[in-house]
């Protein structure tokens, strides 16, 4: 509006929003309605107006999917900074500060979430908080992406957040053979490996490699796959 502009294109990812946009489709979903009703005011400031439904691939659909990942990370590091238990680490040994002594980047960070995609939302939830002891901490649409996200925790926050998301308009879920992935696997601390092993064996978790000893540290390792086949580590530290 500043621009001064009488007319808009717009060009969208979603072609279940294109047609909700157009009024082809009806809006059901009252958070979505909510939306739907501030975009349809704001049109009010435009002669003309178009929906055009593009790929996924579409340079422009990568760049505002950039914006929102960074906006939603910006956010969610300042939720971390309003905690007083969450504490930027900074402590290295001289190796390491050797090691870094020319990295471009000298301020401190703090490693917050990992992302994983999951085919059925409610299920992969049941799965992380019933298998592994996660808290659901938030949840919500993502209407320009036709997407779903959820943050999961450990009640006591002192770990990373696990964000899983849905991409409604995703037709293809599959995960290649394990030597051909990319993403290697997530890794989680349990109190009894045999345990939550038989537990998940019980419900039909794919168990990929039993309990072994580490013959360095004494603890005991695992791998399982959640429900979509993202490989899990698990880790059952020895006691003193």
């Amino acid at each position: 509006m500043k621009l001064q502009a009488e007319e808009v294109a717009c060009h969208l990812d979603s072609q279940l929003v294109v047609r909700q946009l157009t009024g082809e489709y009806r809006v059901k979903n009252p958070e979505l309605r909510t939306l739907w009703k501030k975009t349809q005011d704001l049109l009010k400031n435009f002669k003309k107006a178009t929906f055009t439904s593009v790929p996924r691939t579409n340079p422009q659909i990568q760049q505002a999917d950039a914006l929102v990942n960074e906006a939603l990370d910006t956010q969610l590091h300042t939720s971390y900074e309003k905690k007083p238990q969450i504490a930027t680490l900074s402590r290295v040994n001289p190796e390491q500060k050797l090691h870094n002594k020319n990295a471009p980047n000298t301020q401190k960070t703090l490693f917050v979430h990992t992302s994983i995609r999951t085919s059925n939302m409610n299920r992969s939830i049941d799965f992380y908080t019933r298998f592994l002891g996660l808290s659901l901490v938030s949840q919500r649409e993502i209407p320009q992406n036709n997407a779903e996200i959820a943050f999961l925790q450990d009640p006591q926050a002192k770990g990373s957040k696990l964000e899983l998301t849905f991409y409604r308009d995703q037709k293809k879920f599959s995960q290649p053979e394990y030597e051909n992935r990319v993403f290697d696997h997530l890794a989680f601390e349990v109190e009894d490996m045999n345990q939550t092993i038989e537990t998940m064996r019980k419900e039909n978790v794919t168990i990929t490699d039993e309990p072994f000893k580490l013959s360095t540290t004494g603890s005991l390792i695992a791998f399982v796959e959640d429900p979509d086949g993202t490989l899990i580590e698990l880790i059952e530290r020895k006691t003193p």
